[in-house]
Formats: C-alpha cells, structure tokens, sequence
C-alpha cells in the first residue's frame, strides 16, 4: 500500500480523510439520552464501516476507483447509516424523539462525504 498524500487527487484525499473521520465517529456518542450515551463501538456501528472498504482500498493501492462499485459502496453507506439513525426513533409521553447522537450524525455526514469523494476520483480518473 502506498501512502502519498502529494501525489492523491482531491477525491482520494476526500475518500481518505472521510474513512479516517468515520472510524473516529464510534467513539462518540451514537444514541443520546441526556444521561445515558452509548458509542459506535457498542452499537455496533463498526458493521457500518464495510462499505468503506472498497474505496478507502482503492485510493490506498492507488488503483482507480470503478464508478459503479464505489457508488454502490457508498450509496450504502449513506441509506445503511440514515436508516440507523431512523432506527433510534422511539416514543417518549406520547412524543416522537430521536436518540441519535453527534458520532451518527459524524458518520453520516462522512458517508455523504464519501459518495462525493469517490464523485471527484470518477471525474479525475478519466
């Protein structure tokens, strides 16, 4: 595997730091309930992380990234991440709250991250 920061596109560079961000993510909270916080590690957000592989390999072997494998990896990494998040909805006096903690929304935000970043490798690759 090759590490070379100055020679990766900014796609690459995207798709890197977005794993990097996403695995930091489980160490924060997932499900928030004031007093009660639960991480990603004990949510089993690492589950998640699997749709990361095929990119964050990619740019680490410096292979281009096919269009149709890393958009399929990444389109599920955002619904799988979304629909977790939906899945911390529960019911409290009658009201509809979501437990979702600041990691999730991390993750998510680094999956949205990660279709854009394998977006630009496309454009760059061509």
């Amino acid at each position: 595997m090759d590490f070379n920061w100055k020679n990766w596109s900014n796609g690459q560079k995207l798709i890197f730091v977005s794993s990097a961000v996403a695995v930091a993510s489980l160490l924060l909270p997932w499900a928030d309930m004031g007093l009660i916080s639960v991480n990603g590690f004990a949510q089993q957000g690492y589950l998640l992380l699997v749709f990361f592989i095929y990119p964050l390999y990619q740019v680490l072997k410096s292979n281009p990234i096919k269009p149709l494998y890393g958009f399929i990896s990444s389109g599920f990494a955002v619904i799988c991440s979304i629909s977790f998040a939906l899945s911390k909805t529960v019911e409290v006096f009658e009201t509809s709250v979501n437990l979702s903690g600041s990691g999730l929304v991390l993750f998510i935000i680094c999956s949205i991250a990660l279709v854009i970043g394998v977006y630009m490798a496309r454009e760059q690759n061509k």
